[in-house]
């Protein structure tokens, strides 16, 4: 079976009834969970929770109230992914790639490469395509869009 990572960008636009990629999100992981084991890392969704929180408040909804949907789908997502967390392999990868970044912006972009290398996963879901070119030769990229 294959083995899918989901990128930050893809559960905020499948948890955002507004947004315009609100149903090409939800039917790409529907379709993703339907072939593929998924997966996500502690630093997508810390990274998930700080936007979608922000994001909220700045809508007019309590902080609270935001934090409460977050972590509620914080749960659906543990529910249907494996989180991937930090270990000795991921933090070696991670330092062997960041010598060849061209730019300060593909820090954690390496660090999601070095968490998926290190649990074996080689598909990445995201709406950032562009942003992972430079890791084609490590891993493949699925575009949301």
């Amino acid at each position: 079976m294959r083995k899918v990572f989901v990128d930050t960008h893809v559960l905020l636009f499948a948890t955002q009834s507004d947004s315009p990629l609100f149903h090409t999100a939800q039917n790409r992981l529907r379709e993703a969970a339907e072939t593929s084991e998924l997966f996500t890392s502690g630093q997508v969704l810390r990274a998930y929770t700080h936007t979608f929180v922000r994001e909220a408040v700045h809508n007019g909804m309590p902080v609270q109230d935001a934090i409460h949907v977050a972590l509620k789908n914080i749960n659906i997502f543990r529910s249907h992914m494996q989180v991937l967390q930090d270990d000795e392999t991921t933090l070696n990868t991670w330092e062997y790639l960041l010598p060849s970044l061209a730019d300060s912006s593909e820090i954690l972009d390496a660090a999601r490469v070095a968490s998926m290398k290190s649990a074996g996963v080689s598909c990445l879901l995201t709406y950032k395509a562009d942003a992972y070119n430079r890791f084609d030769n490590l891993i493949t990229v699925w575009p949301l869009a």
